[in-house]
């Protein structure tokens, strides 16, 4: 299914609404998902479900380091659909 444009108000241009970046975070998500998952053996109490947590949380942003989401286009698109400036990474 194509993708709506939307109309940049500033500069009048038309660009595509940032599927591609969403897919990459919903992979980065994927990949921390799998190894709490794989690693919920490991939890035995409120600590060692924590310390999973937390691994799965370094995962997430090791993957969202390598594997980046959004460019200066997506956020600036992003950012004037909200209206305020909340992508900023």
């Amino acid at each position: 299914m194509p993708s709506e444009p939307l109309k940049n108000g500033f500069s009048g241009a038309i660009h595509q609404y940032p599927w591609k970046s969403f897919g990459k975070y919903l992979i980065n998500t994927l990949i921390a998902a799998i190894m709490v998952f794989a690693m919920r053996d490991f939890i035995s109490n409120i600590l060692s479900l924590f310390i999973v947590l937390m691994i799965g949380g370094l995962v997430y942003l090791i993957a969202s380091y390598v594997n980046k989401g959004f460019d200066d286009a997506d956020r600036k698109i992003l950012n004037e659909a909200i209206g305020k400036k909340i992508w900023m990474f």
